[in-house]
């Protein structure tokens, strides 16, 4: 449930950039995600990740590394 709750909250914020014409979280987002899968594709081949829990673990990981960069770079109203 953690995992689904902080991908919203990523998701919102992507959408929410997306609708207002800024795609600058693309600079975090796509290497982010290049660097998550290249470290799930090497544990997975080294044998580092060989469960469900391991898996999951991942996942928990990456939803809060995204939740975190989206809310750190999200950008701000102007006053």
């Amino acid at each position: 449930m953690f995992v689904s709750a902080l991908t919203s909250c990523q998701v919102f914020a992507t959408n929410a950039d997306v609708s207002a014409g800024r795609y600058g979280f693309l600079r975090w987002f796509v290497p982010l995600h290049l660097v998550y899968l290249g470290a799930l594709a090497s544990a997975v081949h080294t044998g580092l990740v060989t469960t469900l829990d391991g898996l999951l673990g991942w996942f928990l990981a990456v939803s809060a590394l995204r939740f975190l960069f989206a809310a750190a770079f999200l950008p701000r109203a102007p006053k």
